[in-house]
């Protein structure tokens, strides 16, 4: 039987709820002639870069069109090294796309060089979609070089720089990226205290940290037999799957590397895992925003304190604060549910008490949204008479002399302090 994408809209999900990654694989190169200390693919497939045949290519592309496919994955690996064999790509989907009601969509993987922004430009009119928006190991130059990336700290940054800009054109509007994920290696093999210091500062000097939406990352590396360029003693170091130091390493119980020195300081695995995940949710990304628990968050704090923090709110809602929004709340972003929520308010006579019991009748996800929307106010009618201590703290953003929206921001500035 046929088969046909029609489960993806006219411009596919991606990083979206509505993506299903299912992308056809196409060859269009073979062979990296990189040393990166985490690949194995020059190993497999060589470090000779082969070329396939174009024509060879854009008839595979046409026959899967004949099939209702659509979405594809250009490989091998890294395009990084086939520059003017992509554009060329490019140019031979543009006009294929002409002709089409749907048109074609591809990913790829990009090391973060070679590719400038008009040439980004003429990948996305073929359909690229701007999948990897934040490719990098980590910010340090001195770890790039250990782990022989073939880039450095400036590559990265113009990289994500130029397709953000890109996202903003006119010419892109019907598919813009609305959530933008980053990709990142803090805890790579080479990693230190220092490269994650020097990453998270960079990072956030930017104001990069409160527009990513979320941030994924490895906190190992999975060792094969065949990588070189790790730290020499990786085979002693190694964790096997099973948590059992005489199981055999294979492909069936992997075995994985982490940085020595970050192990270290956490002294165990899991506190190594508990700061990636803080740093991916709130350092690397403002994914909290869509996570925070604001009924638990209440149950903590004593009955007064938040029945004061509510006594100001009105019907009619003021500016919510900066660090609010978030893609990923969609329907259950507060201030669709204010109105609601204050309604639900005064019918509990504004009392606490009354209200949280209110509350759990709605279920934990929509009576979460409504707190959110009521606490937001509170905070927003509260801002001014707080600006003293924030001002004290050095935490109000000058630009805007509300508390500073990074969270990386406000640590940096409070932990010196206590």
């Amino acid at each position: 039987r046929a088969l046909r994408e029609t489960h993806l809209a006219p411009v596919p999900g991606l990083n979206t709820a509505d993506d299903t990654g299912r992308a056809i694989a196409v060859e269009i190169s073979r062979g990296c002639p990189c040393q990166c200390a985490f690949c194995c693919e020059p190993l497999v497939k060589g470090r000779t870069l082969r070329l396939r045949d174009l024509d060879v290519v854009e008839a595979e592309v046409k026959n899967l069109l004949r099939f209702g496919l659509r979405y594809f994955w250009f490989v091998c690996s890294e395009l990084t090294f086939t520059k003017e064999h992509v554009l060329d790509l490019a140019e031979r989907l543009i006009r294929i796309n002409r002709d089409l009601d749907l048109p074609i969509y591809w990913r790829a993987y990009f090391l973060p060089v070679k590719f400038n922004k008009d040439e980004f430009r003429i990948l996305l009119r073929s359909g690229l979609m701007l999948e990897q928006n934040g490719p990098f190991s980590d910010l340090s130059n001195d770890t790039l070089a250990q782990m022989h990336e073939p880039y450095r700290v400036k590559h990265a940054l113009a990289h994500i720089r130029d397709l953000m800009e890109l996202n903003e054109e006119p010419e892109f509007a019907h598919r813009k990226m609305e959530r933008w994920i980053l990709w990142s290696w803090l805890a790579n093999p080479y990693a230190t205290r220092q490269s994650v210091r020097e990453t998270l500062a960079t990072f956030a000097s930017l104001g990069l940290d409160l527009h990513y939406d979320a941030a994924e990352g490895y906190p190992a590396l999975r060792v094969y037999e065949g990588l070189r360029n790790l730290p020499e003693d990786t085979p002693q170091r190694t964790e096997v799957v099973t948590g059992d130091p005489d199981t055999p390493r294979s492909i069936i119980h992997p075995a994985f590397s982490y940085s020595r020195e970050l192990l270290e300081h956490f002294a165990d695995v899991d506190r190594l895992h508990d700061f990636l995940f803080y740093a991916h949710e709130t350092l690397l990304s403002r994914h909290y925003r869509a996570t925070r628990d604001w009924l638990g968050w209440s149950l903590q704090r004593p009955a007064a304190e938040i029945a004061a923090l509510l006594e100001p709110i009105a019907p009619e809602p003021i500016a919510n604060p900066p660090w609010v929004d978030h893609p990923e709340l969609n329907d259950y972003h507060p201030r669709l549910w204010y109105a609601r929520a204050h309604r639900c308010w005064e019918r509990a006579n504004r009392d606490w008490m009354c209200l949280r019991n209110a509350l759990e009748a709605h279920g934990r996800v929509q009576g979460n949204a409504m707190l959110a929307a009521l606490l937001h106010q509170g905070f927003a009618c509260h801002h001014v008479r707080w600006n003293g201590p924030f001002a004290e703290l050095g935490l109000l953003d000058t630009d805007t002399t509300l508390p500073t929206a990074s969270t990386y921001d406000a640590l940096t500035r409070l932990l010196p302090r206590f």
